[in-house]
C-alpha cells in the first residue's frame, strides 16, 4: 500500500488522510486454493470504505469487487490393447488416449507408462515417449475430444502369464491446471497369454513281439487347456534299425515319414481343450530280424511336441515314448544213437533232444529229420504234445511250444539194412521266436554198420607127394577191417584122396564137418589167425591106376558184412 497499512488477519486497510486528487493503492497477493472436491468455484473479492471523518455525498461508489475463476483441466486417460490374449512371442499394440474434459487447456502434461516385465518394447508412435523411463511428455492438451492425444506402444510378449500395463498422468510432475477428478487419470490394459497344456502318450500293442511280427504304435495327444492349441506339430522318432514302418493313420492332419532318418512329422493342426478332443496317430510296423547270431535289441519309439502357437505351461508331458523288446529263444538240437556201428540187421535207437536255452517260450517249432538210406525205421515216439509227420525222406517233428529251460525228446527205433556209411541229420527248420545262435540248430549222427573184409589164403607144403605121404595145408585168415568180424568160421572139408591126420589148433577144427571156428569167434581188424591141417595121401581105389589130383578149398564166413567176399576162398592142390 502506498498509504497506511493492511491487517491481513482482519482485512482492514487503514489509509489515514488522502488529499484531493491523490489515489491510495493497496495490492494484495493471494494463492488460489484447491477446492475440497469438484470444480473450483469463482471467487469474488469486495473492498468497501468503512469510515471517514468527512461527509461523503455519494456513498454508491464506496464499494468495489473483483472476481477470479480458477482454471481447471479434467484429464482422462484410457488404455486399450490390440490382443488381450496373445501367444508368447507375439507383438501387441497398446493405445493410450489422453482427453481434456475440463474448461481450460492443460499444459505441461506427462504420462507415466512403463512396460511391465514379460513385455519387451519394440516401438512407439511418438518420440516423446521414453521407453527407458516410461514417461510420455505430452505437453499441452486442449479441451475437447477433437484434441485427444494418442500414443501407441508396440511390445513383444516374452513370457507367459498375466501382465497389466498402466498409463497414469504423472503425479510427480503434475500439469499446471487443477484436475477436479483424479479418478480418471489412470488407464490400464491387461494381456493374459494363451496357454495350452499338451499331453502326449505313446503305447505299443505288443512290447514283446516276435521277429517278423506286425505291431502297432499309438500316439495320443490331448489338450488340457485352458486355450485351444493351434498349429500343433509332433515329431515321431522311429527306430528304423529294428523296425520297418508299414502304414500310418492320423485321426487329424497329415503324417510324413523320412525313411532315411526315421523321423516322422505329424502336422496335427488345431486341438480344442478337453479330453474328448484328443487326437491319435497309429503306426503299424514290422519287427526286423537282427544280424545273424545276435540277440535282437530293444527299440524305443519317441513322439514329442515340436511346435505349437500357444505357451505350454507344462512341457514335461509333451513327450511320450515306449519300448519293445523282441523275444528270443536259443534252441539247441542234439542227436545220439545207441550203436554207431551196428551189424546189418541190428536194432538200435536214435534219441533226438530239443532244448530251449533262451529267455522266452519258443512256439511253433519244427525240426526236420532226414533218415539215412542204410536203415529201416521201425518205430517213432515223440514226447508230450509234440507230433511227428513222416515224409518221403524222413519227417517233420512239430513242437507247439517249449518253455525256457525245457526240453522235448524224439525216440527213433531203426534197423541197420546195409553196410554203407550214412548220416542221420536233424535240423531246426522254424520257430516263431528269434534264435540268436544258429550253430546249435543242427546235429547229425553217423550210422556205420560193421564191415570186416576177410582174406583167406591156403598153401600146401608138398604139392607132389608120394602115396601114403603126409601133407600139411596151412590156412591163413586175415581181417582187413575196418571192424572186427563176428562169428567167424572157415569151412575146409578134405576132398577124396586125402585122409585127415591132425589139425592145429585141434580144438578149433572139426574134421567131420570141416568147420574151423576161428579163435573165439571174433577176429579183430588187422588180426590174423592160422590153421594147419595134416592129411595122408591115399592109394587109388582098388590099388591100381594113377593117383588123382586133390584140391583142398577153404571158404571163410562171418555174420559181419564182408564188403569183398571174393577173397574169402583159398585153395591148394596136391597131385
Amino acid at each position: 500500500a502506498n498509504f497506511g497499512s493492511y491487517d491481513q488477519a482482519t482485512g482492514v486497510w487503514t489509509i489515514g488522510s488522502v488529499n484531493v486528487g491523490v489515489a491510495a493503492t493497496l495490492v494484495i497477493q493471494a494463492e488460489v486454493l484447491a477446492p475440497a472436491s469438484g470444480i473450483p468455484p469463482a471467487q469474488t473479492n469486495t473492498a468497501s470504505i468503512q469510515t471517514a471523518d468527512q461527509y461523503d455525498p455519494d456513498p454508491n461508489n464506496n464499494s468495489a469487487t473483483a472476481t477470479e475463476t480458477p482454471q481447471y483441466a479434467d484429464l482422462q486417460v484410457t488404455k486399450t490393447v490390440s490382443n488381450p490374449a496373445p501367444n508368447v512371442g507375439a507383438d501387441v499394440v497398446f493405445t493410450i488416449l489422453v482427453e481434456n474434459l475440463g474448461a481450460d487447456a492443460a499444459t505441461n502434461v506427462s504420462v507415466d507408462d512403463l512396460l511391465p516385465a514379460g513385455l519387451s518394447f519394440v516401438s512407439a508412435s511418438s518420440q516423446a515417449y521414453d521407453p527407458g523411463t516410461g514417461v510420455w511428455s505430452v505437453g499441452t492438451v486442449d479441451v475437447g475430444a477433437a484434441n485427444t492425444e494418442v500414443l501407441t506402444i508396440t511390445a513383444t510378449v516374452v513370457a507367459s502369464g498375466s501382465f497389466t500395463n498402466e498409463a497414469e498422468v504423472s503425479t510427480t510432475s503434475p500439469p499446471d491446471q487443477y484436475d477436479p477428478d483424479l479418478t480418471n487419470n489412470k488407464g490400464s490394459a491387461t494381456v493374459i497369454t494363451r496357454e495350452a497344456d499338451l499331453f502326449v502318450t505313446k503305447t505299443v500293442s505288443n512290447d514283446k513281439p516276435n521277429v517278423g511280427d506286425l505291431i502297432t504304435f499309438t500316439v495320443t495327444v490331448r489338450n488340457d487347456g485352458p486355450d485351444t492349441a493351434n498349429n500343433v506339430e509332433i515329431k515321431d522318432y522311429f527306430p528304423i534299425a529294428g523296425l520297418k514302418l508299414v502304414t500310418s493313420n492320423p485321426s487329424q492332419g497329415t503324417f510324413t515319414f523320412d525313411t532315411a532318418t526315421g523321423t516322422g512329422v505329424w502336422t496335427v493342426g488345431t486341438i480344442d481343450a478337453g479330453v474328448t478332443e484328443q487326437q491319435t496317430l497309429t503306426i503299424e510296423a514290422r519287427v526286423l530280424p537282427p544280424a545273424t547270431d545276435t540277440i535282437p535289441p530293444s527299440q524305443t519309439n519317441v513322439a514329442e511336441v515340436t511346435k505349437v502357437d500357444e505357451h505350454d505351461p507344462n512341457p514335461l508331458n509333451n513327450r511320450g515314448q515306449v519300448s519293445e523288446t523282441p523275444q528270443y529263444a536259443d534252441l539247441a538240437v542234439t542227436k545220439v544213437t545207441t550203436n554207431v556201428q551196428p551189424n546189418v540187421g541190428d536194432i538200435f535207437t536214435y534219441t533226438v533232444t530239443l532244448q530251449n536255452l533262451g529267455t522266452a517260450t519258443a512256439t511253433n517249432v519244427q525240426v526236420t529229420e532226414a533218415f539215412p538210406n542204410n536203415i529201416s525205421v521201425q518205430k517213432i515216439t515223440p514226447t508230450g504234445q509234440t507230433r511227428f509227420s513222416p515224409t518221403a525222406t524222413g519227417g517233420i517233428w512239430s513242437i507247439p511250444s517249449i518253455a525256457p529251460g525245457g526240453s522235448e525228446v524224439l525216440v527213433i527205433v531203426a534197423e541197420a539194412t546195409s553196410a554203407s556209411v550214412a548220416y542221420n541229420t536233424v535240423r531246426i527248420k522254424h520257430s516263431d521266436v528269434w534264435d540268436p545262435v544258429s550253430g546249435n540248430n543242427q546235429d547229425r549222427t553217423p550210422t556205420d554198420p560193421q564191415q570186416a573184409d576177410l582174406f583167406l589164403t591156403k598153401t600146401v607144403d608138398t604139392a607132389r607127394p608120394e602115396v601114403n605121404d603126409q601133407v600139411t595145408f596151412t590156412l591163413t585168415l586175415e581181417n582187413l577191417g575196418p571192424t572186427a568180424a563176428q562169428n567167424v568160421t572157415v569151412t575146409d572139408l578134405l576132398p577124396a584122396g586125402l585122409d585127415f591126420v591132425s589139425a592145429n589148433p585141434a580144438s578149433e577144427y572139426n574134421d567131420n564137418s570141416g568147420v574151423w571156428t576161428v579163435g573165439n569167434g571174433t577176429l579183430a581188424a588187422s588180426a590174423t589167425e592160422t590153421l594147419t591141417i595134416t592129411a595122408k595121401v591115399l592109394e587109388p581105389v582098388g590099388g591100381t591106376g594113377p593117383v588123382s589130383a586133390s584140391t583142398n578149398t577153404g571158404t571163410a564166413s562171418s555174420t559181419t558184412v564182408d564188403p569183398n567176399p571174393a577173397n574169402n576162398i583159398g585153395t591148394a592142390t596136391v597131385t
